[in-house]
């Protein structure tokens, strides 16, 4: 466990005077990265972060749970962030990095496995806020496409959330839409949406929420209205 929490550290390129946030569930990994921070003189710290490490059961499927997401936010834009994967997963690293890298808000991914039993360690960095000027092109493309998903009274299930990521992950800008019958606060839907599908949450207006990911290709959906 302590080759673990060596590597770990490595990967996150720790300098002296430098700041992470830190959650690790496993007591002999986590003494043995607080033991190697405290040395280097990196601080962990409750509040922002220079950068983060996390230890996640498995893969994000339809969601990431909200602890993995309150670190990886207290993470300044740009911070290296490494997420330490404790499942036997199979597959391409390029599938997992690509899974894996959006829904926990990160871009420039790379996976590395581990010893037998012990997982992989997925490096990547904060995406960064999108600017004023990006923002407002987006929420201009936004007016002329209407929502590829609709969110009804089963709420944000897995269903719905893959619907979405796929439409997401086709056109890099879409519209998700609560209906009368979706019971669901519409502003925290919007976040749980964006971060489901490994988007950032461009606009919310009323119950429709206008989604990016800055990894696809834009060719967002035509509406009905324009053909």
């Amino acid at each position: 466990m302590s080759a673990i929490a060596k590597r770990c550290s490595q990967m996150l390129g720790i300098v002296p005077g430098t700041t992470v946030a830190l959650s690790v569930a496993d007591d002999e990994v986590a003494g043995a990265v607080m033991s190697l921070f405290g040395s280097a003189g990196v601080e962990v710290c409750q509040q922002g972060a220079d950068m983060g490490l996390v230890e996640l059961a498995e893969a994000p499927g339809h969601a990431v749970d909200p602890a993995v997401r309150a670190l990886i936010e207290r993470v300044a834009p740009g911070g290296a962030v490494v997420a330490w994967l404790r499942a036997e997963l199979a597959g391409h690293a390029n599938t997992l990095a690509a899974h894996v890298g959006p829904m926990l808000d990160l871009e420039g991914v790379v996976v590395e496995p581990l010893g037998p039993g012990d997982g992989v360690l997925v490096k990547g960095v904060r995406r960064r806020r999108l600017d004023n000027k990006k923002t407002k092109r987006l929420r201009g493309m936004g007016h002329d496409i209407e929502p590829s998903v609709l969110v009804g009274r089963g709420g944000l299930s897995p269903e719905t959330v893959a619907a979405a990521r796929a439409a997401v992950e086709r056109h890099g800008l879409i519209k998700v839409k609560l209906t009368p019958q979706c019971e669901l606060d519409k502003g925290r839907a919007a976040v749980e949406i964006a971060w489901g599908t490994g988007s950032k949450l461009v606009q919310r207006v009323g119950k429709t929420a206008l989604i990016y990911r800055p990894d696809v290709k834009l060719d967002p959906p035509v509406s009905h209205r324009r053909r």
